[in-house]
């Protein structure tokens, strides 16, 4: 077993159950239930279940700290699209943060990928939110997605 890093403080602190609030595309409001469990403080499992304007939704993150690359890896998936994302991150202690970076479709220039970051940000040790921005070929990220969660 290896030292304990601040990445994984970081992850551990996302353990539990939490509520989830948050808005579309066309700010519909949505909200959903949030659990976070670990595989033995190595990997980090982070499961939710929405409730939306156009059904239910279900997502998985997975998160881990891999101390031979020095670097947060992880996926991410849901059940609204046949796609593994595969994130690296690194930490934003001066903010608080986790910055996972993903390539992807460019689901607003179709046809492309384009670069995405989601951020996980504490706010205090019971919320959090959850922003995630494309990178715009101007250089400017664009926030599409703003998740505020709070421990149950």
């Amino acid at each position: 077993m290896s030292e304990p890093t601040k990445e994984g403080a970081f992850l551990a602190r996302l353990l539990g159950e939490w509520v989830l609030t948050g808005q579309d595309d066309e700010g519909k409001p949505y909200e959903g239930r949030e659990t976070v469990r670990t595989l033995t403080g190595v990997w980090y499992l982070v499961e939710a279940s929405v409730e939306t304007s156009d059904g239910p939704m279900c997502t998985v993150i997975t998160l881990g700290y891999e101390p031979d690359h020095q670097r947060v890896a992880g996926t991410f998936i849901t059940d609204r699209m046949p796609l593994l994302w595969n994130y690296i991150g690194e930490l934003d202690s001066e903010h608080d943060a986790l910055h996972l970076h993903a390539e992807g479709p460019d689901f607003f220039h179709g046809g492309t990928t384009a670069s995405y970051r989601d951020t996980i940000q504490f706010d205090g040790p019971d919320e959090r939110r959850f922003v995630s921005q494309v990178l715009l070929p101007s250089g400017e990220r664009n926030p599409f997605m703003n998740v505020r969660y709070r421990r149950d």
